[in-house]
């Protein structure tokens, strides 16, 4: 019986992940758009590791991959938040984020809404001025 030959990448391959910060003096909201893997995870660990405002927010909606590797930051996220007495939430619409996050049993550390207004108008208690966007990107 013969079978195919498994595809594997080459080891020099990278997955994409997209970064994007928007930021006012209350509110950060962390966009990220791609796969989040192994390979990926510390452009989005990086986003994390910076001054946090009252709340932070992940938009994990435009994530097409998302390895468990990726529940570590997030979880990791949520915690600070909590020790330093501040809001987090993540926006998830895509089966392989809410997924995962629900079979982890994040959904019950931190909220999870299906649209960024959504998450906004929930955990930013104040109005915001006006947002300012950076972007960082892995290839």
């Amino acid at each position: 019986m013969m079978t195919e030959p498994v595809t594997r990448p080459p080891p020099h391959a990278t997955t994409h992940l997209d970064v994007r910060q928007l930021r006012d003096e209350d509110i950060l909201i962390i966009s990220a758009a791609g796969e989040i893997d192994l390979v990926s995870l510390p452009s989005l660990r990086r986003a994390f590791e910076q001054p946090l405002p009252a709340v932070t927010i992940c938009d994990l909606t435009e994530v097409t991959f998302m390895g468990v590797a990726g529940l570590g930051v997030l979880a990791a996220a949520a915690t600070e938040a909590d020790l330093e007495r501040r809001r987090f939430g993540v926006v998830a619409s895509t089966r392989c984020v809410t997924r995962l996050v629900t079979l982890f049993g994040l959904d019950r550390r931190f909220p999870v809404h299906a649209r960024l207004p959504e998450a906004v108008d929930r955990l930013n208690t104040r109005p915001h001025a006006g947002l300012t966007g950076t972007s960082s990107g892995n290839h």
